[in-house]
């Protein structure tokens, strides 16, 4: 409050803090516009408390951290979802009351678990670096059985008519419409290796994800987003062959796999996200944050980092530009990033920053 007779109101009042938390300097070079502390509030249109969540259960599943999760829709034109969520050797089921439903308790211990829906078979799919395959449909769950399936698979996404799939070879892919044959990279004798992809830089792939390009006529194609810890590739194609598990590709086979950033890429699956209509997000190795926007290539830097932790979550980052980290089990303000307000129309970048903190 102003003194009075001595501050006007507008000099002594603090403007908001749109250029975000600034852990970096001493307390007295803090700008006014900027915060020392930014705790569980979000900016947008002025300081807002975030948005929180609801308790599903307040039953224990015992002394595990959940490795994965995914809400999986399924039934057509009137579509059942289920909650599913993946902790020590369990694949369960979780009703909107709480109720746990196990699917498997063979699964191996504790592995980070990745789920993804095929709307082609209406199933859904799991991978965990250790374990062959597996689908739920809703009723079964089972191990996917036929030629050449994955084992060890990291990550697994569709792209056009088939499916694709993180394994130690590189990237397999199944024949069209199928989720039982598949390339097998290892198989030089006439098993399909052929449609193995394989990155050009040492290392393993470490993500994928759905991307869309956008030609210059409008065009719009099918892509992936593959990811190594320090570069990224994108996936096209109009015809990825008819036979996955065949001795040669067939004639029209026209997929491909192009490096486009050989120092920008993620150590974290977890890390990658979309926003409908603007593009995807992830954070680099080096702990920032990139954007590939919709319909393009080439992916720019959002925001910088202060202090982060080394396995983030991007969740969920808003058309105002605010992007939500998820950590394990970190309960207070550990950490802070900064990232540049998006002005979605063009996805131009001004000088306006936002922040947070978990």
């Amino acid at each position: 409050m102003a003194l009075r007779a001595q501050i006007p109101d507008k000099s002594a009042e603090f403007p908001d803090p749109i250029h975000g938390v600034n852990l970096r300097d001493a307390e007295s070079d803090i700008k006014p516009t900027e915060a020392r502390l930014f705790q569980n509030c979000i900016y947008r249109g002025g300081i807002r408390t975030r948005y929180g969540g609801s308790r599903t259960t307040t039953s224990s599943l015992g002394a595990f951290r959940i490795r994965g999760g995914h809400k999986y829709y399924y039934g057509g034109s009137s579509p059942t979802g289920k909650r599913l969520v993946a902790y020590s050797t369990k694949i369960s089921v979780i009703s909107d009351g709480g109720a746990e439903t196990n699917l498997t308790a063979g699964m191996t211990s504790d592995k980070d678990t990745h789920f993804c829906t095929w709307s082609i078979t209406d199933k859904c799919y799991i991978v965990n670096s250790n374990d062959t395959l597996r689908s739920y449909d809703g009723t079964t769950f089972a191990v996917v059985a036929g030629t050449q399936i994955p084992t060890a698979g990291r990550m697994i996404q569709p792209i056009l008519d088939r499916l694709m799939c993180i394994t130690p070879n590189g990237i397999e892919r199944t024949s069209p419409r199928s989720d039982s044959v598949w390339s097998l990279g290892t198989n030089l004798a006439g098993g399909g290796a052929w449609a193995t992809l394989r990155p050009s830089l040492t290392g393993l792939f470490t993500a994928l994800y759905p991307h869309t390009l956008v030609s210059v006529l409008g065009d719009v194609h099918a892509g992936l987003l593959a990811f190594q810890a320090n570069a990224y590739y994108m996936i096209t194609g109009t015809n990825f062959g008819a036979d996955a598990s065949a001795a040669a590709a067939s004639a029209g086979e026209d997929s491909a796999i192009a490096l486009i950033d050989p120092r920008v890429g993620t150590s974290s699956p977890y890390s990658v996200c979309s926003v409908p209509g603007v593009g995807v997000f992830w954070f680099t190795s080096d702990l920032y944050v990139y954007i590939s926007p919709m319909g393009k290539l080439m992916a720019t830097m959002w925001g910088i980092r202060s202090i982060v932790p080394a396995q983030p979550k991007a969740q969920n980052p808003s058309i105002q530009g605010q992007l939500g980290l998820c950590i394990w089990s970190i309960l207070i303000a550990t950490f802070a990033y900064f990232c540049r307000w998006v002005v979605i129309p063009t996805l131009l970048l001004n000088t306006g920053w936002i922040c947070g903190s978990s």
